[in-house]
């Protein structure tokens, strides 16, 4: 196997796909959010999943499946990176073992509880899947997709009037084929519109 490293600069809202399960990825400087994204056919990689937001020093696997279901056809998966305010990461190509993976879902379990939740559930599903890493994050996937379903057919009944569950709405609901920076849930649910509506959004700014 091939072993290399390169350093990579993510700016604010730049992406990375981490599609093979042999590299590992060492965050240097900022904050990554970590997504579960996956694709059908031909498309690119437009739905996604949060799974947790690691900061320097923290090491992510690289993650890469394939599936098929008598609906969708061929599936993929992979890990998503996204910089919420600029990152430095080291690409350990080659490098990644099963070592890292068993840390990272302690590592994303342990910092579930930071993240209202988000990420809650893997390191079970780690051990249900006899400690299969592929299994456990499209487990993880799956769970969090009817889940959105579910907050979707509870939101047609009610109004969403805590903050916690509007976050977790933004985090799994919305195709996020558009990248939205910001923390506030109402700002990010208007910036979306925006940017899926192709209307500047910069006036929500001043």
């Amino acid at each position: 196997m091939d072993e290399s490293s390169e350093r990579i600069s993510l700016k604010p809202t730049d992406t990375l796909l981490t599609c093979d399960g042999r590299d590992s990825f060492k965050v240097i400087s900022g904050s990554v959010r970590v997504f579960v994204a996956s694709a059908r056919g031909s498309d690119y990689y437009g739905r996604r999943v949060m799974l947790t937001e690691v900061s320097e020093g923290d090491y992510i696997p690289g993650f890469g499946s394939y599936g098929q279901n008598e609906k969708d056809g061929k599936i993929r998966w992979c890990f998503l990176l996204e910089a919420r305010s600029g990152a430095e990461i080291q690409a350990l190509r080659g490098m990644g073992t099963s070592v890292t993976q068993r840390r990272f879902i302690h590592r994303v379990e342990q910092l579930s509880g930071e993240l209202n939740g988000i990420g809650h559930g893997i390191a079970e599903y780690f051990e249900n899947e006899d400690r299969m890493f592929d299994r456990a994050v499209i487990e993880y996937y799956q769970r969090e997709e009817l889940k959105a379903a579910a907050f979707i057919s509870k939101g047609e009944k009610k109004a969403v009037v805590d903050t916690k569950e509007a976050n977790h709405i933004f985090a799994h609901i919305f195709d996020n084929d558009v990248t939205v920076s910001g923390d506030d849930p109402v700002y990010r649910a208007v910036a979306y519109a925006c940017a899926k509506s192709h209307i500047s959004c910069k006036d929500l700014d001043s």
